[in-house]
């Protein structure tokens, strides 16, 4: 493992180039309902990031933490809030449909379509978040974490590839409101994207951005797979043109002014983010409160490497006998005003001793 702590960066790249890869090479079981098999597929990919996140030196973040959990939560609750409201506003819709022709459109399996979707979200929150925020993010870090700018670019440029990575690959020609669709999808999951990054940053907590990872897509898949309309979308974006693509611009256009708060959450998280922080490859994250900073705090080292010894005093000099020396006596004009004023101790006698 040494091969690869020596060279963080070019090997995170080099990983998170493969995890991306495998996204669209791991194989599928067909025989599963679609929710699981695509669920099964996350969880092969997520023991596959484990491994690369341990061959760099970052198993101290894989370890889970209610405390830093907590913290993530309250840090970057604002796209659950979203996802809440959405799932709310589509429920009260199909709602009214169902209330104004009279016929249901609940799906059969609804229930176990929930457990099925929150199974997939939950993986799909640990293996995105292990590929961008701890592989990229945390390997930008190892290199420009010494200084807040350092900091930064690593949540920007992670952000933009979490945010380009929704829309790609892309088949086909790419026309004007496609390429339209691609740029304000982009924005739109770089938005949440940051507020991942910067929120990870300050909690140090994996499994607390991937948790409102899980949820701010569970709670959007909520309504389609109660209505069972799951996989009808066809996707992020159109490629068919047309009144479909004005739709999608459109819906993002409106989805990009509801995240722009997450814009000055994060950039509050990163103006108060201690500096330098090289990442959990460099040194050796482990969760906390957001609120719980030691602004002179040393940065732990690396798993696996014990921390700096705590010094020696030095020994007091020694007398000729082997003894410690008697201390240096003050002159006495000094002893006099330093001397602190001491009571006279008078000596006691038993009964009958001569007194001098």
């Amino acid at each position: 493992m040494g091969i690869f702590r020596r060279h963080i960066l070019p090997w995170s790249l080099a990983f998170f180039v493969l995890g991306f890869v495998l996204l669209y090479e791991v194989p599928s079981f067909p025989q599963l309902p679609y929710l699981v098999d695509a669920g099964v597929q996350r969880v092969i990919l997520t023991a596959a990031t484990f491994v690369m996140i341990w061959l760099l030196g970052g198993a101290t973040v894989l370890k889970p933490s209610p405390v830093g959990m907590r913290s993530a939560l309250r840090e970057a609750g604002y796209p659950v809030i979203v996802s809440l409201g959405l799932c709310a506003l589509d429920l009260v819709a199909d709602a009214s449909i169902v209330a104004t022709y009279g016929t249901s459109v609940l799906s059969s399996t609804w229930l176990l379509n929930i457990f099925e979707a929150l199974f997939l979200c939950a993986f799909v929150g640990l293996f995105e978040e292990g590929l961008v925020r701890v592989l990229l993010f945390c390997g930008i870090l190892s290199r420009g974490g010494g200084s807040r700018n350092g900091l930064v670019v690593a949540a920007f440029v992670s952000s933009l590839v979490f945010g380009a990575i929704h829309v790609l690959p892309v088949r086909g020609t790419i026309d004007n409101l496609l390429l339209v669709q691609m740029l304000l999808k982009t924005v739109q999951a770089g938005l949440i994207g940051l507020l991942l990054a910067s929120t990870f940053l300050r909690t140090h907590s994996y499994y607390g951005v991937a948790l409102v990872h899980c949820l701010a897509d569970f709670l959007l898949f909520v309504p389609e797979v109660i209505f069972d309309t799951v996989g009808t979308s066809g996707g992020y974006v159109s490629q068919t043109g047309g009144i479909e693509a004005i739709v999608f611009i459109v819906s993002y256009v409106f989805a990009v002014v509801l995240y722009l708060p997450a814009v000055f959450k994060s950039m509050r998280l990163l103006d108060d983010a201690l500096v330098p922080d090289y990442g959990c490859f460099v040194e050796r994250w482990v969760p906390r409160e957001s609120e719980a900073f030691v602004p002179n705090a040393a940065p732990l080292p690396p798993d696996g490497l014990a921390p700096a010894p705590a010094p020696v005093p030095a020994p007091s000099p020694l007398s000729p006998h082997g003894f410690p020396s008697a201390p240096v006596p003050l002159p006495l004009s000094q002893a006099a005003t330093s001397a602190p004023t001491q009571r006279r101790m008078v000596p006691q006698y038993p009964p009958g001793w001569p007194r001098g």
